[in-house]
């Protein structure tokens, strides 16, 4: 199985809401979606104008924690 895993070089990006913001992201679900879609936008405007590469493909998940 480990052979059919194939090997990439990946980094890994968290971005944060702030915890006074936490309650509007709660009240108003949809925002989530508007906020990453704006994430990846800046992370691939900026591999674009930095590196000029472009990025194909971000995986981009949000993880809810309530502490």
């Amino acid at each position: 199985m480990a052979e059919e895993v194939v090997q990439v070089n990946h980094r890994h990006l968290v971005l944060t809401i702030d915890e006074g913001l936490r309650e509007i992201f709660e009240r108003n679900r949809f925002l989530l979606k508007e906020f990453m879609d704006e994430a990846v936008r800046i992370v691939q405007e900026y591999f674009k104008k930095k590196y000029k590469v472009p990025l194909e493909l971000l995986l981009v998940c949000i993880h809810l924690v309530r502490g």
